[in-house]
């Protein structure tokens, strides 16, 4: 995805708006997002490859065809271990859709699964071309899509406990984020977050992969990661990014590099350069 976390876990840009959908194509690469959350429904359309999408604690693999949809405001992140192409899009969402759970994860053999695919390939189609009253097309086929999800695969509305549960992880997840956005440089320690968060090591320690989906140590390398493309893509060195980005030697940023962006620091900037 071209666009970075802003203000912690809440990702403000790429928004879908209520006229459009945000579509994104990701064409032969290899991506890792860090876990966010947004108040849009979000499609995570694979056209081939693999890809790994997590949702609160549950990881789920996606194969080519596969269709993964997530709720407004669930935490969630993306990974690929090898070059994958797909197409992520975001709708605008009324307001009384936010307590159903519009989380599906939808294969080819699936009941369903040619409406849901043939949607998306016209929401595709009408993004690429500029046809007449297109935005009223793009309304129309987003609600369609927002419709036959609710009554077609029989979205519930999530309890009260689910509902304070989200709740309460993206509050923790925000503090998490916030602190770390401060500190990135720095040395972070479980019991430095936690103090700073206002939690217990002990409560933060059992929690942070459930509300984060990631381990404690890979959540601050991928931080520090999207910090140091963010450097690199800006003309920086890569020895000046690894220092200011928490990294104490260049074999352990080459090392989470590679881990978190499928590639050497040196060939991201190359592929930077192509584009």
């Amino acid at each position: 995805m071209r666009g970075l976390m802003e203000h912690g876990y809440f990702e403000r840009q790429n928004k879908g708006l209520p006229h459009a959908p945000y579509v994104d194509f990701n064409i032969d690469v290899m991506f890792n997002y860090l876990p966010h959350y947004h108040e849009e429904l979000e499609v995570i359309y694979t056209e081939s490859g693999r890809m790994n999408i997590t949702v609160g604690n549950r990881e789920v693999p996606l194969d080519s065809g596969d269709i993964f949809t997530v709720s407004p405001s669930a935490i969630h992140s993306f990974r690929s271990d090898s070059i994958c192409r797909n197409c992520i899009m975001k709708f605008h969402t009324p307001s009384i859709l936010f307590d159903y759970e519009l989380t599906f994860h939808v294969t080819p053999a699936d009941t369903n699964y040619c409406r849901l695919d043939s949607l998306i390939k016209s929401i595709i189609k009408e993004s690429r071309d500029s046809l007449p009253c297109r935005e009223i097309a793009m309304s129309a086929l987003s609600e369609e899509f927002m419709l036959t999800l609710v009554r077609q695969f029989g979205a519930k509305r999530k309890s009260t406990a689910e509902l304070t549960r989200n709740h309460r992880y993206i509050e923790i997840s925000s503090k998490i984020a916030e602190y770390f956005e401060a500190h990135y440089s720095e040395d972070i320690t479980l019991e430095t977050l936690a103090d700073a968060c206002g939690y217990s090591r002990y409560y933060l320690s059992r929690g942070f992969k459930e509300i984060t989906s990631l381990s404690f140590s890979d959540f601050a390398s991928s931080f520090r990661i999207e910090k140091a493309k963010r450097m690199l893509a800006d003309g920086h060195g890569i020895l000046d990014a690894a220092f200011a980005c928490g990294f104490n030697n260049p074999r352990s940023f080459n090392r989470s590099f590679r881990k978190f962006a499928g590639q050497t620091p040196s060939e991201y900037i190359a592929a930077k350069k192509e584009r």
